[in-house]
């Protein structure tokens, strides 16, 4: 460290500008003043109604027009309000990984995002080394500040070109003081003696809106701050007195300095409720303080800060607590008279405490150096000053550059050729043209795509309409009906006694689900086995590979001239469990959104006795409807292009039209319901037949009205018919209601035709 270093500690408060500008002395471990100022704000800055950035800035343009600081290294303050201070002890850890431990520790006790917070640390105490090189008994002192607060305190400083090198919280800075100035340099080494009493002195600095309490005994530190300031005093007399707050300062200043005893015991006994708050507050830290280190023993009490000159304060307290309060009247290791014997230095000594502390620091002799400035105004303020550098080196570099280029154009002059030139001249040409050309068919073929997807949008609207009606015309194929490829037959006319048997689903309502993707759709339906795989969902080859190698399939000569052929694979996939064919089944492999749709219906094929599990409820829609959705066709009306080429219809299967994967959801058992007598139908022009009655579990009749009640209406036409045919108006019969969803990729005939002429190159490709 240069010994001509000199360095400024400024402390701002909300009433006033204390700085100092200090020097190491030749002498060592002592401390030269070089200049000191004290200026008084014009408003108390946390007053209501202030402007505290205006009296702000005009506080330290007044400084700086009195005060040089070009060329010196500059300290700062914060309150400790606004910092956030933590001593931690820390596992034996090795010395390289402790600032790994200390980012974890800073995400856990502060408030906030670390993004927005500046945060130093630096180890305190007498921790030693282990023989694995391992730290133990370790304690380490954490200290962070909002990042904007950090900002706010720079902000006037650097908006007129004054550089800060450090931002210190003011307890700290107490701290640096006391250990430095007030404490023996042997009472800041290592104890020799772990047992003896530590001796601690108290630093009690008196702010305007706040009060710091630091007790150290050189090597340990604990802060503590108590909302109660000068202002506390000032806002009991403007109550007890019925005085303005101006007056009321006035009077708590000069109140020392009167000669009137009983005004001198009536701002005493008006300020008394305060001095008890206060006394309290500093007796509970350090009855706090000795719970966490019982050795510690109090040597005094040093009353720092303006606000200590208090008529009353120091004995109050010295009374009540017990301990010698002192009010310095100079600093012990400051040197420098043409300073220390002014006037404003020894009228505002006890406030020049923080600043000394600072300049202490920012001499690098302090006993904590941590620095919460943001590491973006360092950067920034680098590379400002290496700027001047940067410019000088381009210019160097710009200068040898010229000199190349002179050297090398002189050379190039003595070999230059005109027919050269020519040449790369009509080169350069040709190569223009040819960017050109490729500009234009680069736009010609954005042009065509645009077009392009113009006539796919108006396509589009009328396909998508199409797709809809295509799908209903394949669902209403599905249904089961008397077509050819269809297993069930309708029987005709329909009986009570063959009304089990009528092949017929009546459909209640179609919707189209979107689902995240079809393969998540699927899983908890094929874990559950809802859907029933037949031969024809297979490929031979992929069902060849999926059974593995046939044990027949074969021809063997028996000896006798007969062949014994084993097996064919669909004889295998038929052998199969129900079990086993489940565990067949891959399920769709789509990942992006997609549509299933739905269909909620129910039957009355449900024959009793033993025919129900295979042709009734479940066993009968997977003979049926759920067959046709798999392997069934639907005939389309033919595009105006197909009837163009004189196609009258066509036959499109159901994968085709991109349905796929039809799944039965779990379903309930039959219902019990009362239908109209079938055996009453065809009904007489205009007659209308009452609705069906449902029967829930417990067998009680659900619906506007009941049959028992229907049929003793003497003005219902139905009934009054049943009566003259002596049949009775309702049957009993079973409702199976069930829900089938589907996957479904829309797939308009544009798209099909597509996928054909693929499907035909792709054939045509593989073929001999």
């Amino acid at each position: 460290m240069a010994k001509n270093q000199t360095v400024w500690g400024i402390d701002i408060g909300n009433t006033s500008l204390k700085a100092l500008r200090c020097t190491l002395a030749e002498e060592p471990g002592k401390v030269e003043a070089l200049a000191c100022d004290f200026i008084e704000h014009s408003k108390v800055l946390s007053q209501p109604g202030t402007d505290a950035v205006e009296v702000l800035a005009e506080t330290l343009q007044m400084f700086l027009s009195r005060n040089a600081t070009k060329g010196d290294r500059i300290a700062i303050s914060v309150s400790g309000q606004n910092t956030i201070s933590r001593f931690l002890p820390l596992p034996p850890v090795n010395p390289k990984k402790i600032p790994d431990v200390i980012r974890y520790e800073a995400k856990q006790w502060l408030p906030f995002d670390l993004n927005d917070v500046v945060f130093d640390f630096q180890p305190l105490g007498n921790a030693a080394l282990d023989t694995d090189d391992t730290l133990i008994d370790a304690m380490v002192g954490m200290f962070a500040i909002k990042r904007d607060v950090a900002t706010k305190a720079l902000s006037p400083y650097l908006s007129r070109g004054v550089d800060i090198d450090s931002i210190q919280s003011s307890p700290i800075a107490l701290y640096n003081f006391m250990a430095f100035d007030q404490l023996p340099p042997s009472e800041t080494k290592e104890h020799a003696d772990d047992d003896a009493p530590q001796e601690s002195l108290i630093a009690l600095c008196i702010g305007t809106d706040a009060t710091d309490v630091v007790i150290t005994n050189g090597s340990t530190i604990w802060i503590r701050n108590i909302p109660l300031g000068g202002n506390s005093f000032t806002k009991a007399l403007t109550r007890e007195l019925q005085l303005t707050f101006s007056k009321a300062e006035y009077l708590k200043r000069n109140i020392a300095a009167s000669k009137d005893v009983d005004e001198q015991k009536r701002v005493i006994t008006a300020m008394r409720p305060v001095f008890n708050d206060m006394v309290n507050e500093v007796n509970r830290s350090l009855e706090y303080y000795q719970t966490l280190n019982r050795k510690a023993k109090f040597q005094k009490i040093v009353a720092l800060g303006n606000a200590s000159k208090l008529l009353g304060l120091r004995q109050f307290i010295a009374q009540n607590l017990g301990y010698e309060v002192v009010r310095l009247s100079r600093f012990g290791n400051m040197i420098g008279s043409e300073v220390t014997e002014t006037q404003l230095f020894k009228d505002n000594l006890p406030s020049f405490a923080v600043s000394y502390g600072l300049a202490v620091q920012q001499l690098g002799i302090s006993s904590l150096k941590t620095n919460l400035i943001p590491r973006e105004v360092v950067m920034e303020r680098i590379i400002r000053e290496k700027k001047p550098w940067m410019l000088a080196a381009a210019a160097a570099l710009l200068l040898g550059i010229t000199i190349q280029f002179a050297g090398v154009s002189s050379a190039r002059n003595s070999v230059f050729n005109e027919g050269y030139e020519r040449a790369a001249n009509r080169a350069s040409s040709v190569q223009s043209n040819a960017a050109n050309l490729k500009s234009q068919t680069s736009s010609a073929v954005t042009a065509f795509r645009n077009v392009d997807e113009l006539g796919k949008s108006l396509t589009s609207n009328v396909e998508g309409r199409v797709v809809w009606l295509e799908l209903l015309r394949a669902i209403n194929a599905a249904l089961p009906q008397s077509q050819p490829g269809a297993e069930a037959t309708i029987v005709k006319p329909t009986t009570s006694a063959n009304f089990t048997q009528r092949d017929q689903v009546f459909i209640t309502s179609i919707e189209a689900i979107t689902v995240d993707s079809l393969a998540e759709w699927f899983a908890p339906l094929k874990e559950a086995n809802r859907y029933y795989p037949d031969f024809e969902d297979f490929d031979e080859k992929e069902l060849e590979t999926l059974l593995g190698a046939s044990s027949g399939g074969g021809s063997v000569n028996s000896g006798d001239g007969e062949v014994d052929a084993g097996p064919t694979l669909r004889q295998r996939f038929n052998a199969l469990s129900e079990k086993e064919r489940f565990e067949l089944v891959t399920g769709p492999t789509g990942t992006g959104p997609a549509k299933v749709v739905q269909i909620t219906a129910n039957h009355y094929h449900n024959p009793a006795g033993n025919e129900y599990s295979e042709h009734g409820g479940e066993g009968y829609l997977r003979r049926t409807l759920l067959k046709l959705l798999k392997h069934g066709t639907v005939e389309l009306p033919p595009t105006l292009e197909e009837q163009q080429d004189g196609v009258l219809s066509k036959t499109v299967s159901m994968n085709a039209l991109g349905i796929s994967y039809p799944v039965l959801l779990p379903t309930r058992m039959p219902v019990k319901v009362q239908i109209p007598n079938p055996d009453l139908f065809p009904l007489p022009p205009g007659m209308t037949p009452p609705v069906a009655i449902g029967s829930g579990t417990s067998g009680s009749l659900t619906g506007s009205s009941t049959p028992s009640s229907q049929a003793t209406s003497a003005q219902n036409p139905f009934f009054q018919y049943a009566r003259s045919r002596n049949l009775p108006p309702f049957i009993d019969a079973e409702r199976f209601d069930f829900v089938i969803q589907f996957a479904w990729e829309e797939t308009p005939p544009s798209v099909r035709r597509q996928n054909a002429a693929s499907e035909e190159s792709e054939t045509e490709g593989s073929a001999p």
